[in-house]
């Protein structure tokens, strides 16, 4: 079957090149200008001239000769008589019109060795070359749509996940979450109800649309004003719908000018007090949807480049407009492989593009997420920057090709003169993000985990998952301050948890535990002391008094606050931590901060966070530079 595909591809990228369709080749002979048996190649010349540019990933033109996925509206049909006609339609009149007359020049200037000066050959390049790839494209699609056709649509998968919150009987904020069930792809609603989870797949059946139907695109967000989720969707066709909650779904259809085709995303609009979407049209503009005089009403943003990727959108209290309000800030992959973000300053959309992409380089169209920070008041992005490498071709050194790397994770913070960290990681999927004082990102890394990494303080911190995750991720932060998290996991099932983050004072009585399900505790070692994760049940020995020092900093006293306070002993290699202090000093002071899990997690006054280290009895240790899963324990306020 792979042959098969190869060989028609072949056969049919030929025609997109303008003198296979009308048949200029390289041969020997009669010219018509009076030159005998001269070696014409100006068939090749042409050929190796966009070769040259292509391959160049520096190449100040290279960009002329692709498609740009943000301006291309590609109607995909099942007609491949129709595909190759009008491919070799297109290609035969891009020679009549650009080609012909330069061909003939060359002639009578006996250029048939070339050279063909790029100048001359540009014009021909820019129509031949974008229209070729999206042609090929479109002969792909119908390859794989034929195959759905002839296979039981059960075959199909999805990791689109959308998560929410609900509350339940007894007024609890509890999670949900849309997710497309594999085989129909039919739209489930699932949600926590006091305890049990529970899933309406009758609701949303209609867009799993009459086919194997991958074209649906959902989603939701929690509605302030009614207290209810909601959620935006489309059907097969492009036409976009809202559901509200409100003592049982009711469904409106939202007239849009143009129909839905990629991205769609929303969050709750403050300064109309309604849920808003934002989603890509079938021409790749932005549309934004929002409520206004007791309807849904679009604005079609045609001013600013077109998108080729991932939306995001975030809320951005800044004050700003005639009403001195916020505003929703938009972010997005444009078809040019820029980051792109609109604003509301001054009345008015404003456009800001991130330049940090070099030549040869571009953003990965599904690699976004934006957040308010709260730290630096400014919205943030996390994004996929994509590099390659250039390699030999096994079969023949002498060959080069570049291969794509999976793109590395930034995290630019928007002010007038944007700032980027490289956050030194690489993601193989969609990603997801949460605001606040310590924002976080979730992806799943390149060595198959799931990866959450947070800002604490000036470090990049990382938490690394048990689960195995596959596809999307999905976050929500809900009115309670709890964050949701969802995603599909290897074996198709779908993973949803809520963190909520406790409050500590002094004064309060916790319990640690760590990865490994015991309970931190003072343990007698003769004349030491350590705290080890060891405990299966909370004892006097396991509960530690806290006292804070400021906002990021405690001391904690072990033996329930009767006995002394820990604190980081050096013994060489290990930093361990130890009831050892009558009295607080550097080494018994600890930052502290809570992971994006609700999880918290401790920092020594050497820089090292707090570990179990599970070769010396799971003791508690300062001796790593990063977070990693046995750096975060779940705190237990036991008074």
């Amino acid at each position: 079957m792979g042959r098969l595909l190869g060989i028609s591809t072949h056969y049919f990228t030929d025609l997109t090149q303008p003198m296979h369709t009308a048949n200029f080749t390289n041969y020997y002979g009669f010219e018509g200008y009076g030159v005998l048996n001269l070696l014409d190649e100006r068939h090749q010349v042409f050929e190796t001239l966009a070769d040259t540019i292509l391959n160049d990933f520096h190449h100040k033109n290279r960009v002329d000769l692709l498609c740009n996925p943000g301006t291309v509206k590609t109607d995909f049909t099942n007609n491949l008589d129709e595909l190759i006609t009008k491919t070799a339609q297109h290609s035969l009149s891009v020679f009549k019109s650009k080609m012909y007359d330069l061909m003939v020049k060359l002639g009578k200037e006996l250029r048939f060795k070339g050279p063909i000066h790029l100048e001359e050959a540009l014009p021909a390049f820019k129509d031949a070359f974008p229209a070729g790839q999206i042609a090929t494209a479109k002969f792909f699609q119908q390859w794989v749509r034929q195959s759905h056709d002839q296979n039981p649509s059960k075959r199909l998968r999805s990791d689109l996940v959308s998560v929410t919150v609900r509350k339940d009987a007894s007024k609890t904020f509890q999670p949900a979450v849309f997710y497309r069930r594999d085989g129909d792809l039919c739209p489930i609603f699932r949600f926590l109800d006091q305890g049990v989870w529970r899933e309406d797949s009758v609701t949303f059946a209609e867009f799993a649309g009459h086919s194997a139907n991958i074209t649906t695109a959902f989603s939701s967000c929690y509605d302030v004003a009614t207290d209810h989720p909601v959620l935006f969707i489309t059907n097969e066709h492009g036409k976009l719908f809202y559901f509200d909650n409100q003592g049982g779904w009711k469904k409106t259809e939202i007239v849009i000018p143009e129909k839905v085709r990629g991205s769609i995303v929303s969050v709750y609009d403050e300064h109309y007090s309604k849920p808003c979407a934002i989603y890509r049209g079938e021409s790749g503009t932005l549309h934004y949807v929002y409520w206004k005089n007791n309807a849904f009403v679009v604005s079609v943003l045609s001013d600013f480049p077109k998108v080729g990727g991932a939306i995001s959108v975030v809320w951005d209290p800044t004050p700003c407009g005639p009403e001195n309000k916020g505003h929703i800030a938009i972010s997005y992959i444009g078809g040019n492989g820029l980051v792109h973000h609109l604003n509301v300053r001054d009345n008015g959309w404003k456009h800001m593009s991130i330049n940090y992409i070099q030549i040869g380089t571009h953003a990965d169209a599904q690699t976004l997420a934006s957040v308010y920070d709260a730290r630096e008041k400014k919205v943030g992005l996390f994004w996929g920057f994509v590099e390659y490498i250039e390699k030999p071709v096994p079969e023949s050194p002498k060959l080069k090709f570049l291969e794509r790397q999976s793109p590395k994770i930034l995290y630019t913070v928007l002010h007038s003169n944007p700032v980027t960290t490289d956050l030194k990681l690489k993601s193989v999927g969609g990603i997801a993000a949460i605001g606040g004082v310590n924002p976080a990102v979730y992806f799943i890394s390149e060595h198959d985990a799931g990866v959450t990494l947070e800002r604490f303080g000036a470090n990049w911190v990382r938490y690394i998952s048990k689960d195995k995750p596959v596809g999307m991720y999905a976050t929500y932060i809900a009115p309670d301050k709890s964050v949701v998290v969802g995603s599909r996991l290897k074996d198709r099932t779908t993973q949803v948890y809520q963190y909520k983050t406790p409050t500590l004072k002094t004064g309060d009585l916790i319990a640690l535990k760590a990865e490994n399900n015991r309970y931190l505790s003072r343990v007698n070692r003769g004349k030491t002391d350590p705290i080890e994760a060891t405990k299966e049940t909370v004892d006097h020995f396991s509960m530690f008094l806290v006292t804070i020092l400021d906002e990021h900093t405690l001391t904690l006293k072990a033996d329930a606050g009767l006995g002394k306070y820990l604190s980081r002993t050096n013994y060489g290699h290990n930093n361990v931590i130890e009831a050892i202090r009558d009295v607080i000093d550097p080494h018994t002071k600890f930052k502290f901060a809570f992971s994006a899990m609700g999880a918290i997690y401790f920092m020594a006054d050497n820089g090292s966070f707090l570990s179990n280290n599970a070769l010396i009895n799971s003791t508690l240790v300062a001796n790593n530079n990063q977070m990693n899963y046995n750096s975060v324990f779940t705190v237990s306020i036991l008074k």
